[in-house]
């Protein structure tokens, strides 16, 4: 299973794709029996506002991006930076609480709902983690001159988008995911492509 929010942004000419997704594995236990309908309204319901988030902070990037393209200099690329680093990092907590969520969501009353649940709250939890990881990295880029920023940011972008396809390609192969009872569709498209929402 693999929810992912795509959000794509021109920084400083890379595309980066903001991904919040999981890595495969199914693990720990998951709360009382619910229905599978029930299930899949409490995630998706959870994962709705990153549509609004994204776009939010994906202003803030776009704005830094367009003063550092029309005024290169150290200022803007801080800036720029900043809000690279802001944006991951917000993210990455929005999938904390996510994770919150998708462990507090009960277990759906299908076959392999146990594990079904146990691999959502485990990859998100994953994600989440990826995130952090990458907002340390995204605040830790050289501004000391363009071509080092240019390098740096590039680089990030890159892993950013690294992060994207792995997990969707751990979602794919997790067996937890993949034989999902069919009242799960929603969560299962979310977590194996690159859906930014679940679909209705």
């Amino acid at each position: 299973m693999m929810r992912v929010v795509k959000v794509r942004h021109a920084v400083a000419g890379v595309a980066v794709v903001v991904t919040v997704c999981g890595v495969a594995g199914a693990s720990g236990a998951a709360a009382a029996t619910v229905s599978a309908e029930q299930y899949v309204q409490t995630v998706c319901g959870a994962i709705a506002p990153f549509g609004d988030l994204n776009q939010q902070l994906g202003a803030g990037v776009k704005q830094a991006s367009d003063a550092y393209g029309a005024q290169p200099s150290q200022t803007t690329a801080v800036a720029l930076r900043q809000a690279l680093a802001d944006y991951v990092d917000q993210s990455a907590q929005a999938v904390d609480q996510l994770t919150a969520t998708a462990r507090s969501a009960g277990t759906p009353d299908v076959k392999g709902g146990a594990r079904f649940a146990a691999a959502v709250a485990t990859e998100f939890a994953a994600a989440a983690k990826a995130m952090h990881a990458l907002g340390s990295q995204a605040a830790a880029i050289d501004v000391g001159s363009a071509a080092r920023f240019a390098v740096g940011l590039k680089r990030v972008s890159k892993k950013i988008d690294a992060v994207q396809a792995r997990l969707i390609k751990a979602a794919k192969r997790d067996t937890a995911i993949t034989t999902a009872a069919g009242s799960l569709r929603p969560i299962v498209v979310f977590m194996t492509t690159d859906a930014t929402s679940c679909p209705v």
